[in-house]
C-alpha cells in the first residue's frame, strides 16, 4: 500500500481542459480574475487578457464602480498599464473600449496605438479638436462597432469616406444635427446596422426618408431616452411596411453600451424582434405590440 501511495503519480487535468475551466471561470465572473491570476503563471497568462478585453473608462466626474460586471478604470491607471506591459499585450487583448474623458489628443493617440485592434468603441472626446481626433481614429483599422456624437468629430458635415468607417458594421450616432444629410453621402461599405437618437418628429421623418431605399442596411434603430409607451409610439411616424425600422427606449448610455458588449444589448434584441416580425410571430399593428410576450415587452421597456 505504501508503494502505491508513493510511486503512483498524482492525477492531473490535461492543460487544454484546465485552461478551458479557468477561462470559463474568468468570463463568468470578471471580478474574480485578479484572484485567479495568483494561482499560477500559466493561469495568469490565460486569464489576464480576458481582464483587459473590455476597458471601461470615464472622466472622474462620471466614474462609477461597476456596471454589468465591468469595473470602471481611471484613465491614469490604464496609461500606466500600457507603459509597463509589452507593446503587443494590449493589441492582442483589448477589443472593447469605452472612452469618455477629457483627454488631450496625444494621450488618445497613445491609447489607440496600444489598442490598435479595437473592434468596439464608444468615444466622446469633449475638447472638440475634431481634425486631430479624426486622425487618431483613422488609425483603428479593425473597428466594427462605433458609438459617438457627430458634432464632436464632424462639426459641419460627416465624411463616411474616412478610414475609421471602412470596416464598420454597426454605427450608433448619439446626436442628429440639422446639417446631417445622409442621402448625399455614401454610407460605410460594410455597414448593416445603424442607430439614431433623433430629437424631434421631423428628424424621425427625415431619417426614414433617407434610409428607406438603402438595401444594404438590415437594422435601423431609433433609440429614445427612457421607456417607450404605446401612446408615445403611436404619435411617431413609423413605417409599418419596413421590418428594419424599430423604436427602442434606453436606460443610460454607459449601461446600454456594456449590454451590447455582453451580448445582451439592443442590437441582439432588435435582430430577434425583426426576425419575429418576418416569421409572423408579431402583429405589425402598434396597438397590439405589447400583447406579444416578453420580446415585445422588452422592446417597449428596455
Amino acid at each position: 500500500m505504501q508503494a502505491f501511495l508513493t510511486d503512483e503519480p498524482a492525477p492531473r487535468l490535461p492543460p487544454e481542459l484546465e485552461r478551458v475551466i479557468f477561462e470559463f471561470a474568468a468570463l463568468s465572473r470578471r471580478s474574480s480574475i485578479p484572484s485567479l491570476m495568483l494561482t499560477a503563471w500559466r493561469v495568469k497568462n490565460w486569464v489576464e487578457p480576458i481582464l483587459w478585453k473590455v476597458v471601461f473608462m470615464t472622466s472622474p466626474a462620471h466614474q462609477v464602480r461597476q456596471i454589468h460586471g465591468f469595473p470602471s478604470m481611471p484613465v491614469e491607471s490604464f496609461i500606466h498599464a500600457i507603459s509597463t506591459k509589452p507593446l503587443s499585450f494590449f493589441s492582442t487583448s483589448v477589443r472593447h473600449l469605452f472612452l469618455q474623458s477629457y483627454l488631450e489628443v496625444p494621450t488618445v493617440a497613445f491609447i489607440f496605438a496600444a489598442c490598435d485592434r479595437l473592434t468596439h468603441l464608444y468615444y466622446t472626446p469633449f475638447d472638440r479638436d475634431a481634425p486631430a481626433h479624426l486622425m487618431a481614429l483613422d488609425s483603428l483599422h479593425h473597428l466594427q462597432q462605433l458609438t459617438f456624437f457627430i458634432m464632436d468629430l464632424f462639426p459641419r458635415e460627416i465624411d463616411f469616406m474616412r478610414p475609421m468607417f471602412r470596416n464598420l458594421t454597426h454605427l450608433e450616432m448619439l446626436d442628429t444635427p440639422n446639417y446631417l444629410r445622409l442621402e448625399r453621402l455614401a454610407l460605410p461599405p460594410r455597414l448593416t446596422h445603424i442607430a439614431f437618437h433623433p430629437g424631434s418628429v421631423t428628424q424621425y421623418t427625415t431619417v426614414l426618408t433617407w434610409l428607406r431605399s438603402d438595401t444594404q442596411l438590415v437594422c435601423i434603430l431609433f433609440l429614445l431616452g427612457g421607456p417607450i409607451s404605446r401612446s408615445r409610439l403611436t404619435e411617431t411616424p413609423v413605417v409599418l411596411d419596413d421590418d428594419r425600422f424599430l423604436f427602442m427606449g434606453q436606460t443610460g448610455d454607459r449601461a446600454d453600451w456594456l449590454r451590447v458588449v455582453a451580448g445582451k444589448g439592443y442590437w441582439v434584441l432588435a435582430e430577434a424582434f425583426i426576425s419575429a416580425k418576418r416569421t409572423g410571430r408579431l402583429d405589425r399593428s402598434l396597438r397590439g405590440l405589447d400583447q406579444h410576450g416578453p420580446l415585445a415587452q422588452q422592446l417597449l421597456s428596455l
